[in-house]
């Protein structure tokens, strides 16, 4: 399973999370999104799926960014965003943005002048 080019990344055992879901649904809770059960590998950290979902609510808040532009992380998140992430959140935060990228979920203003 790859769900970008740009990293590895794998989805939990199927028939795992379909058992752990029995298990939830018998104490009244919400199952579990198989599609959004796995990790990619960036830098030697496993990164949740669910990050990169994090990610793409932040850049929600903008109604899109310059084609053309540069741009750190402090022109693309709020303050409270990058103040929420942990060192190593932090350390895998660009390599993220590129696959939101990748996945069409960055937020491009497409009637700027380029």
């Amino acid at each position: 399973m790859n769900k970008t080019n740009l990293y590895p990344a794998t989805l939990l055992n199927a028939a795992f999370v379909a058992d752990r879901n029995d298990d939830l649904v018998r104490s009244e809770l919400e199952p579990k999104d198989h599609s959004r059960l796995g990790y990619f590998l960036i830098n030697g950290l496993l990164v949740p799926f669910l990050f990169l979902e994090k990610i793409e609510r932040d850049l929600d808040r903008c109604d899109g960014y310059e084609p053309g532009c540069v741009l750190s992380a402090e022109d693309l998140f709020s303050l409270s965003f990058l103040q929420s992430l942990d060192a190593q959140e932090r350390d895998v935060l660009m390599p993220c943005v590129l696959m939101v990228i990748e996945r069409g979920g960055f937020p491009v203003n497409m009637f700027a002048d380029i």
